[in-house]
């Protein structure tokens, strides 16, 4: 018989018989501490397990990561080519539209020229400048004359020349008259401006006009502020 009297004997016989531990074990600890071993290395491979799927997930997401720069430098190109591509069809339609509007300046000029005669007291009225025609040999003069004796700047000479159309009669009276399928506020600034000029170079009387087929109401108020006649004149 096997007597203990301390914990040193206990410690003694459990070394001698390793199958009481167990025994001992089991009469001290609960279920939830018995089954913890099994559980904390079932824990250590679940999570070696997560370890190796994330690994193998960062590599996708790197060889993504390559796959979206290379997409990344294709979309550039692309923005490139698009912007390329925006700026031509710009181009082309500023083109279009230049083509378009000296169109109508050709085929409206007469037409003008046929209303200044009629509603600005001007019968005799001529076509004395247009992009299209030769300049009158009685403006180029005025203007020479004006340019010899400082009247008028060669700046101011060059913005009159790129006037749509200036008509002039016998009795130096004159308009200043820019052409646009829709009229601007930059329109009704330069027809005053260059008729402003025109009556500098010439020494008589102008009127500022703007020839349109369109016209917007604040463009309108614009030019009865600014004392610009507008003759809305069809384009067909």
């Amino acid at each position: 018989m096997t007597t203990i009297n301390d914990i040193n004997d206990l410690a003694r016989i459990l070394r001698e018989q390793p199958e009481w531990v167990d025994t001992l074990r089991s009469l001290l600890l609960t279920q939830e501490l018995l089954e913890l071993p099994d559980r904390l290395a079932d824990l250590v491979r679940v999570v070696e397990a997560m370890n190796q799927r994330l690994d193998r997930m960062e590599g996708r997401l790197d060889g993504m990561g390559v796959r979206l720069d290379e997409m990344g430098v294709l979309l550039d190109g692309m923005g490139v080519r698009l912007d390329s591509v925006e700026g031509r069809l710009g181009s082309l339609e500023g083109r279009f539209s230049n083509l378009e509007g000296n169109d109508y300046e050709r085929r409206v000029r007469y037409r003008v020229l046929s209303r200044v005669q009629q509603y600005f007291g001007m019968p005799d009225a001529y076509l004395a400048l247009t992009q299209n025609d030769p300049e009158a040999r009685e403006l180029s003069r005025a203007i020479t004359h004006a340019i010899r004796n400082s009247v008028v700047s060669h700046d101011e000479v060059d913005d009159l020349h790129n006037t749509d159309i200036i008509i002039s009669d016998p009795d130096n009276r004159h308009a200043a008259i820019e052409v646009s399928i829709t009229a601007s506020r930059e329109d009704v600034e330069r027809a005053q401006r260059r008729a402003e000029t025109l009556g500098k170079a010439t020494g008589g009387t102008t009127r500022a006009i703007v020839a349109t087929v369109n016209l917007r109401d604040d463009v309108a108020r614009q030019a009865e502020v600014a004392g610009v006649a507008v003759l809305v004149i069809p384009a067909t």
